[in-house]
């Protein structure tokens, strides 16, 4: 899905030029980019602790372990699975929209789209840890964007 979703923006975009007039369309690019990848992880987040969460509660009161090794552990052992989908969509996307033909600026284009996966990731075990109900997490999750959106 992915993919298909990568190389569609990348046809859309496909080397929409280097000009100043040409600058709004990059905007609307990087936008939908950082939008697209902080919905889908926080969603994708927020869905998965709903089942971890009697686990967690069981051996927190067994006292297992503490909720900051919880935590850490599992941003840990997601990390690579977090990264893999964004980095091939960045790989693709922005070379196919002939962004930018420097290695630097690619990588710090990466990094920021990264960056915001994981603070996405975060934001979203945040919301699902605080509020038991899926539904009403998913729409502080929708309020979280939008707000994120209109002020950022």
């Amino acid at each position: 899905m992915f993919m298909i979703t990568a190389v569609a923006m990348g046809l859309v975009w496909f080397q929409s030029g280097t000009q100043e007039e040409n600058i709004r369309d990059r905007f609307g690019l990087v936008f939908f980019v950082a939008i697209f990848w902080s919905f889908f992880t926080m969603s994708m987040a927020a869905a998965a602790f709903g089942g971890e969460r009697a686990v967690l509660i069981k051996e927190r009161a067994q006292g297992s372990y503490r909720l900051s090794a919880y935590y850490l552990a599992k941003q840990v052992a997601e990390m690579p699975l977090n990264w893999l989908n964004p980095s091939l969509f960045v790989i693709i996307v922005y070379w196919m929209a002939d962004m930018n033909p420097n290695v630097g600026s690619f990588f710090a284009y990466w990094a920021l789209v990264i960056l915001g996966v994981e603070l996405s990731v975060s934001i979203g075990l945040f919301v699902s840890a605080a509020e038991t109900s899926l539904k009403r997490a998913m729409v502080w999750l929708t309020v979280i964007i939008l707000g994120s959106v209109l002020f950022a």
